[in-house]
């Protein structure tokens, strides 16, 4: 057979293969099958405080003690567009104890708290407002506000940087015992 004769049969077996599978082949479908799909997006609120360490350096007359610096506190978030305005509250665990050093104790109400330039007030507040208990440094107590949101959903919380300074004040208490003395501030958000 010749060549042109081969192709030109093979061409026609082709052909009329794909017209017999085209013309006798119908498309099925099956039933159609939903799938549900969601996902939950959590709330988010973090706060940094740096330095991680203050050390306080006592004048001459072991009348004051200034810090080695302020503390930044730096704050971020994500946030639910019910939230109408974020809180900072720093405080210590116990009035009593703000630093100590055995059973020599420098309470709470000799440390002074200075928040981004404000008036110097001492952490002698009895409520910190955020439903923990401890000496708060906020002035008499409760928590300061950093912002009303005015965006909406989702409210993504701009870094806030806020600092506070510590001083101590060590006149009238006597009976400093020499030594080293520890203590430790709690820093916390809360949006409200």
């Amino acid at each position: 057979m010749k060549p042109s004769i081969r192709r030109w049969s093979l061409g026609l077996v082709v052909a009329a293969l794909l017209l017999a599978f085209s013309t006798g082949a119908q498309q099925l479908n099956s039933n159609v099958q939903t799938v549900s799909l969601s996902m939950s997006v959590a709330e988010s609120l973090t706060i940094t405080a740096s330095p991680s360490s203050i050390t306080f350096t006592p004048n001459a007359g072991y009348t004051a003690a200034t810090a080695s610096g302020p503390i930044t506190i730096s704050t971020v978030g994500q946030l639910a567009a019910t939230r109408s305005s974020l809180w900072i509250d720093a405080y210590f665990a116990s009035a009593t104890s703000a630093l100590a050093n055995g059973s020599s104790l420098i309470p709470a109400s000799q440390v002074f708290a200075s928040w981004n330039g404000m008036t110097t007030i001492p952490c002698s507040g009895n409520d910190t407002g955020l439903g923990v208990t401890g000496s708060a440094c906020n002035g008499g107590g409760g928590t300061f506000p950093l912002f009303t949101p005015t965006s909406t959903p989702p409210l993504t919380l701009p870094s806030f940087t806020n600092t506070s300074t510590l001083l101590l004040s060590l006149g009238g208490m006597s009976g400093l015992v020499p030594g080293s003395y520890t203590g430790v501030i709690n820093i916390e958000a809360a949006v409200l």
